[in-house]
């Protein structure tokens, strides 16, 4: 009963395809005109293609069950019993404006049935800890099945789906017999790997040779184990003891994660290590800078400390903006009074270390009816990195006052190489560093509008 419903609504919908396709070769042009005939010999149908009207014709087939085919009269063999719609699209590949589509459907009745496939996956209900899940994934729509399992609770169902219990982790055999809606009969078997998530993992820590760490093993369970270690401080082990010296003083979450490769699940474990007798981690400082977003008026830059500590805790801040102002705050913010390249300096201090960094940031006012015209357009310096003397080039769009000077990693001022009025168009002259130490140097050259810097590489 339920065949004839479905032959009844894919007729219907037949029917309306053969329709649609009979109104488009009804607007194609006259001369192409598609067609076909349909010869039935069981399950395979030889078409016999009749288009006319193309001077060199293309033909698309679709067969109406998910194949298709570019032959003139082609042979098509159907692999289920149904009524499929099948069209035919001829171009004129001389005449592209020329095309035609002609659909007609066809009743197979006498094709084969499908073969009997039994199949079925399974996984650990997560429920029940001696618990497999069983699913029936089996072909044709079974009507009935028959399970068994060796070793396991049930041995023997006829559920489609059933749930077994082992008693003791293993491999063991399951098979699955199914009739299909056919009426055929088929079987399938596989092994069933259980190995239930048991583990626990843990270990203990010696820290009597400080810095030097003993970390031993106790997890428990867990079939084909994997051990990673994370010390806590960048370093890594995949031992199953591990044994780990720490540079620093401090307190460090050494963690040990274990896999098992069996049934790929994992447990972590972590314990605190504090560590006396190494030298104290320096600080590092770190600072980003953000312009206030609001336009059309004159809005400070927020300066954000990322540094860290090291072994100890950040006690006081020091920054310099510069263009002379300070600030002691560690978040501060900042309001420059005109635009240009700023050389920003952050000294942060510990219990037991200080450390600075330094940035160029570049800041642009943005007041209301403000112009600004950048009197230096250019600056360059070479060779750079350099081992003694570097030549600095500049140019002034305009005569302006100028103010060259050099500064050190920490913002401090080493040397002023120019403090005078210029004229407009390019300039050069040469610093000589033969007396410094190596290092990282900051170059600005401001004027009335504006300033710029650059960073100069001194090597010895």
């Amino acid at each position: 009963m339920k065949t004839n419903v479905h032959i009844k609504r894919t007729m219907i919908g037949s029917l309306l395809m053969i329709l649609l396709c009979c109104i488009l070769s009804f607007q194609s042009k006259a001369q192409c005109q598609a067609g076909f005939t349909m010869t039935v010999n069981s399950n395979t149908v030889t078409f016999t293609n009749t288009s006319s009207g193309a001077g060199q014709p293309t033909y698309s087939w679709n067969f109406g069950d998910g194949n298709f085919g570019w032959q003139t009269n082609p042979v098509h063999t159907y692999t289920a019993n149904g009524v499929y719609p099948i069209c035919l699209l001829m171009y004129d590949s001389l005449n592209w404006g020329c095309q035609s589509t002609y659909c007609d459907s066809i009743f197979i009745s006498n094709a084969p049935n499908p073969p009997c496939s039994a199949y079925f996956t399974y996984s650990t209900d997560s429920l029940n800890q001696n618990g497999v899940q069983f699913y029936d994934q089996s072909a044709n729509n079974p009507v009935s099945w028959s399970w068994s399992f060796s070793g396991g609770t049930p041995a023997t169902s006829t559920q489609q789906n059933p749930l077994v219990t082992y008693s003791t982790p293993g491999t063991y055999i399951a098979c699955l017999s199914i009739v299909d809606a056919f009426g055929d009969t088929c079987s399938y078997c596989d092994s069933i790997y259980y190995y239930p998530c048991n583990l626990s993992a843990g270990f203990t820590v010696n820290t009597s040779n400080d810095p030097q760490v003993t970390f031993t093993n106790t997890t428990t369970g867990g079939y084909i184990p994997i051990y990673y270690w994370n010390f806590g401080d960048g370093n890594t082990a995949w031992t199953k003891d591990a044994t780990h010296t720490y540079q620093f003083a401090g307190t460090y979450v050494a963690c040990m994660s274990v896999y098992d490769s069996i049934n790929f699940c994992n447990d972590t474990y972590c314990d605190t290590i504090v560590i006396t007798n190494a030298p104290n981690q320096p600080c590092t400082a770190l600072f980003a800078a953000y312009p206030d977003s609001m336009p059309n008026q004159p809005n400070p830059i927020y300066f954000v400390d990322m540094s860290t500590g090291g072994s100890n805790p950040i006690i006081s801040w020091f920054w310099n903006f510069g263009d002379g102002s300070t600030s002691t705050v560690q978040n501060p913010n900042h309001q420059y009074a005109q635009s240009g390249n700023y050389w920003v300096c952050l000294t942060v201090t510990t219990a037991s270390s200080t450390c600075s960094t330094c940035d160029s940031v570049q800041y642009k006012l943005n007041g209301a009816g403000v112009q600004e015209l950048n009197t230096v357009s250019y600056l360059e310096n070479y060779p750079n990195p350099f081992s003694g003397i570097t030549t600095i080039s500049y140019t002034l769009e305009k005569n302006s006052a100028v103010r060259i000077s050099i500064y050190d990693y920490i913002g401090s001022k080493v040397e002023e190489l120019e403090n005078s009025d210029k004229s407009a168009g390019p300039h050069q002259l040469e610093w000589n560093a033969e007396n410094l130490p190596a290092g990282i140097y900051h170059l600005e050259i401001s004027t009335g509008t504006n300033s710029i810097s650059k960073k100069l590489v001194l090597i010895k």
